[in-house]
């Protein structure tokens, strides 16, 4: 309940006793959230900027704005304003050596990166909360870790991705924390998967108990990987149990204004229409899950939802910006798909559908990206060539095979 939430948490501004400034801090983010969940995103962040000159605040690290803010767009999904205010959140943490606030910075930028599909930055950025685990908040490590795996997964890399659920698993048990268990054990579930141990899923996903709907405030959520442990069993009553899931989680998500929650379970609510045979059910559904990611290009919020959105990506209605963001999310499909299982993408995926209109020739700099391609460099190899980011070679491969009408960077070479 956002409006509850925000009259509580500024009586509980109100009244906190001065010194005890991290409560304080804790209060103003809630505050802020509230703002956000109950749809005002302006008010959110005026109030967390506000706390700037709040004297209360002078010469002690809880700056509530520094902590606040990366939160508060987060659950906007506006991935650059993350980006920005995790670097903000860092660099006062480096500046203060507060290990804790360095790695909570470092953790928002690395899941920024990690929704652009800057997959390479997305590790650099991650692996500090591995290297001083005893220094971070438990949370911070364990949802660290668990994008540092899904940035495994996407690259094909499941014993990588083994290697750091086993190591959760037992990190947690010995913390005796039961929701970092439930994290650790639904981020297991995933991992199991990907590495085609589908009975080991359904089984976690047959005695978990994920409890009630909760607003999430950080990347991973234990609900979406039950969704896809019952979309994999595919039996009616496992499919019927995903619908009923994700009707409760998206009810609060909505109420809440959680769009990457909203993300997520309208992408795996998609899948599960699909599975069900209400292909126009499932294009609506895809089409609010694009919707939302579009102002933030937060690719990787639809695109985990797995290969098998391709071909209801490519039978939306999108157009202008929207159709810009099907492609790149198609494109990290295609390419994620082809590379680490040399399968064909599904019927119906055309590509063609999304070839820019006026010169479909490739330009200097994209000729120069595709001969390195054909030497088989990796995008961080071809950013030292060419001297760029690897996100920038991202974007130029993306246009390559967009305009190519190919699904991977294989294919893009042997077709030029």
């Amino acid at each position: 309940d956002a409006h509850e939430a925000l009259g509580r948490a500024r009586r509980a501004n109100t009244g906190m006793p001065g010194h005890l400034r991290r409560h304080l801090t804790f209060t103003v983010a809630l505050e802020s959230a509230a703002h956000q969940a109950a749809g005002d995103l302006r008010a959110g962040v005026a109030r967390a900027l506000a706390t700037m000159t709040d004297t209360r605040f002078v010469d002690t690290p809880f700056e509530p704005w520094t902590w606040t803010l990366p939160h508060v767009f987060w659950l906007d999904a506006d991935i650059g304003e993350v980006q920005h205010w995790g670097e903000v959140l860092e660099s006062r943490g480096r500046e203060l050596a507060l290990s804790d606030t360095e790695a909570t910075g470092r953790y928002f930028q690395g899941v920024a990166a990690y929704e652009h599909d800057d997959l390479d930055t997305a590790e650099q950025f991650l692996e500090i909360s591995r290297q001083r685990r005893y220094q971070v908040r438990p949370i911070i490590y364990v949802e660290s870790e668990i994008v540092r795996g899904l940035a495994h997964l996407a690259r094909g890399r499941v014993e990588g991705a083994e290697r750091i659920a086993d190591e959760l698993t037992l990190t947690t048990r010995r913390a005796a924390n039961q929701r970092l268990i439930l994290l650790a054990d639904s981020f297991g579930a995933e991992v199991a998967l990907a590495g085609g141990a589908t009975a080991a899923a359904t089984r976690w996903a047959e005695r978990v108990n994920i409890g009630p709907p909760r607003e999430e405030w950080y990347r991973h959520a234990p609900a979406t990987s039950l969704v896809r442990a019952l979309l994999a069993a595919a039996s009616d009553s496992a499919l019927a149990q995903a619908e009923d899931v994700l009707a409760g989680h998206l009810a609060l998500a909505e109420r809440m204004h959680n769009r990457p929650r909203l993300a997520q379970e309208f992408a795996l609510l998609a899948r599960v229409h699909e599975a069900r045979g209400r292909d126009e059910a499932a294009c609506a559904a895809l089409a609010r899950a694009v919707e939302v990611t579009e102002p933030g290009r937060a690719v990787r919020l639809v695109a985990d939802a797995g290969p098998h959105l391709s071909g209801l990506l490519s039978r939306l209605d999108a157009t202008g910006e929207h159709l810009d963001h099907v492609a790149r999310i198609i494109a990290t499909l295609r390419e994620q798909h082809g590379e680490h299982t040399s399968a064909q993408p599904p019927p119906g995926a055309g590509a063609a559908r999304y070839v820019p209109a006026g010169d479909d020739g490739l330009t200097d700099r994209e000729t120069e990206v595709l001969l390195l391609l054909d030497r088989r460099l990796s995008n961080k190899e071809i950013a030292r060539e060419l001297i760029v980011s690897p996100a920038t070679v991202k974007k130029y491969t993306i246009s390559i095979y967009r305009k190519l009408h190919v699904s991977g960077r294989r294919a893009a070479a042997d077709k030029a």
